[in-house]
């Protein structure tokens, strides 16, 4: 209802300026604050948490709600703030995203006495309150009086109107809507071919015990009912590439695609199981023949990304003897996932 616009200097210890409301008022007065420093430099809110707090006479504090524009602080009086009469201290509070914390001291909140408790009508204003009261009654008959004597229209009062139909059935009377109306599989088609799967008690799908089901792989599944086949949908164990890999690099379609790979070399039985690393692919493979008589086999290479590997070394390696036995042969690839 009014407003009043103040400037504050931050940096002062004594009372600058003295609020003013009157007891039982709420959301009546809007403050407008501006807060200055010691250079007369605006001080902004932007960016800080802003409040107002209101020491009532018992003691306890009142913390209010504010908004901020530009340099604009503003707080409205609330019925809380209000409903003491006294004086009282207030503080405006401003914590910025580091939790500096500025609290300016210098107002105070008077609140005039202003007690409406116990007040009756005087006689000549007797006959207003008679009018009311019989005001009131005539609205009371109004809330059991269903004939819509205001003649209000269904697009006056935000109403559907009867004409209106869902999937073409009116709403003059209840509707009945099956599956078909709103596209839905009737409860018929569950569990039926090209129908709606169902699940059994432990949340597996039902349909797919059924002899020679097949999820395919884009639904998740493997395309296949044994592990053989389902293994190649999936692409484990594929080999990429096969061939003699003694020097330089060697290029196949696919060859980046896994992580983890195994390797055959042409020296010896053993494989190699090695993993992708960014641009490095290393690992090792090892085999023993006694207690005493074993043998490890090491693959290092690198690649560029695009199915092209460029060999760093491939050797077997007596760790016994503490020396490097053969360099080898790299005859094939096979991708493991």
């Amino acid at each position: 209802m009014t407003t009043e616009n103040i400037a504050l200097q931050a940096w002062r210890k004594d009372i600058s300026y003295i609020l003013h409301a009157v007891q039982g008022e709420s959301d009546s007065r809007t403050f407008h604050f501006i807060l200055y420093d010691q250079t007369g430099a605006v001080i902004s809110p932007a960016g800080k948490t802003v409040s107002f707090y209101v020491q009532k006479p018992d003691g306890n504090i009142v913390m209010l709600a504010t908004t901020t524009s530009g340099s604009t602080i503003s707080v409205t009086l609330t019925l809380q703030a209000c409903a003491v009469p006294g004086v009282m201290p207030c503080w405006i509070q401003l914590v910025d995203e580091n939790g500096d914390d500025l609290r300016v001291d210098s107002l105070l909140l008077e609140v005039q006495v202003c007690d409406f408790d116990g007040a009756v009508e005087s006689s000549s204003e007797f006959t207003a309150l008679q009018e009311a009261l019989g005001d009131v009654a005539k609205f009371s008959g109004h809330l059991t009086d269903y004939s819509n004597p205001h003649q209000v229209t269904a697009e006056q009062a935000n109403a559907v109107p009867t004409e209106r139909t869902v999937n073409g059935k009116p709403l003059s009377a209840d509707i009945a809507l099956n599956a078909t109306d709103v596209g839905a599989l009737p409860s018929t088609e569950k569990g039926q071919p090209n129908g709606l799967a169902t699940l059994d008690a432990e949340g597996n799908l039902v349909q797919s015990h059924a002899a020679g089901f097949k999820l395919s792989v884009a639904q998740g599944g493997t395309g296949a009912s044994d592990p053989v086949n389902a293994r190649s949908n999936l692409g484990v164990g594929i080999s990429l590439w096969s061939g003699n890999w003694s020097t330089g690099s060697i290029t196949a379609e696919g060859l980046d695609a896994y992580s983890v790979y195994k390797i055959a070399f042409s020296e010896v039985g053993t494989c190699a199981i090695v993993s992708k690393n960014g641009n490095s692919i290393r690992g090792l493979g090892g085999n023993a023949a006694t207690a005493t008589t074993y043998r490890q086999q090491y693959f290092s290479a690198t690649t560029s990304g695009n199915g092209t590997w460029e060999k760093v070394y491939f050797c077997e390696y007596n760790p016994v003897a503490g020396s490097q036995t053969q360099t080898l042969t790299v005859v094939q690839i096979i991708g493991i996932c």
